[in-house]
Parts: C-alpha cells; sequence; structure tokens
C-alpha cells in the first residue's frame, strides 16, 4: 500500500510540472493577424526571429527591415532560471516560465519596459506575443503573431 501511495505521488508530480513549451525554430510576422500593432510597424517591410533554445538559455535573434531599407538586428539571450542577463545592444532582459510552462519576458530599454506573454498554438505553427509596453507617454498593448518561416 506504501508503494502505491509512493508511486502514485510520484505520478501526481510529474502531472502537475510545468511542461517545457518547445518555441524554437524560425517565424515571421503576420501583420494581418497582429493586433494593435503600434504605428511604427507601418514601415517595418519584415520582422523575423529565430529561436535557438540551450541549456537554460533562450536565445532569441530578432532581424527587422524597414521601407527605407533600415536592417535592425539584436540577439536576446534569455537566462531561463531567473537571472537577469544583457543584450550586446544594452537591453536588460528577464525571463521566466509561467506555471503553465509558457514563456514570460521583460524587456528594458533606458525608460521603457516591455512585458511579453509567448503563447504556442497547439499545432506549433502559429507564435502569439502579447506585449505590453511601458512608456512615458503610456502603455501600449497589443499581439505580435508570428507564423513558423
Amino acid at each position: 500500500m506504501k508503494r502505491l501511495v509512493c508511486v502514485l505521488a510520484f505520478a501526481a508530480s510529474i502531472a502537475a510540472a510545468p511542461s517545457v513549451i518547445d518555441y524554437s525554430g524560425h517565424w515571421k510576422l503576420d501583420p494581418a493577424t497582429s493586433r494593435n500593432l503600434p504605428k511604427e510597424y507601418a514601415v517595418v517591410v519584415s520582422d523575423k526571429l529565430a529561436v535557438e533554445p540551450a541549456e537554460n538559455v533562450l536565445t532569441v535573434i530578432a532581424d527587422r527591415v524597414t521601407k527605407s531599407g533600415e536592417a535592425i538586428h539584436d540577439v536576446l539571450p534569455f537566462d531561463l532560471t531567473g537571472k537577469d542577463t544583457a543584450s550586446a545592444s544594452g537591453l536588460l532582459l528577464h525571463a521566466q516560465r509561467d506555471g503553465a510552462g509558457h514563456l514570460e519576458t521583460t524587456i528594458r530599454r533606458k525608460a521603457i519596459v516591455m512585458h511579453e506573454s509567448w503563447n504556442l498554438s497547439p499545432d506549433g505553427r502559429v507564435l502569439t506575443i502579447h506585449r505590453k509596453d511601458e512608456t512615458p507617454d503610456g502603455v501600449l498593448e497589443f499581439d505580435l503573431v508570428y507564423v513558423r518561416d
């Protein structure tokens, strides 16, 4: 009987543990299905993410091109153990997983704080990042919808 209780307790602990959602891959922004995009996205012709997982680190390589041809490239190394990190461009980064295993990030750039909640569709083909930007001019909330590239 004790053995059965131990086995059931172990099984319950595994079932209760948050699953690790695999966001890895190449993603392209779909502006048509994204919601409430800020005005600066009107000049963006391409917005792509490459998400590369490694042990305790999720690296997001962000590449954006504007209508004027300006290319913006940033590498964001999110530490999944809860430690704050920084990008080479000076962004301060924090990441953690919520109880369901979804990624929650905070990105700080001077007086702007960006909070992101990542959600992957059940079939793994659509990544929706709900973002809330706190700026000196107010708060912006929008959804960036990416499809596998």
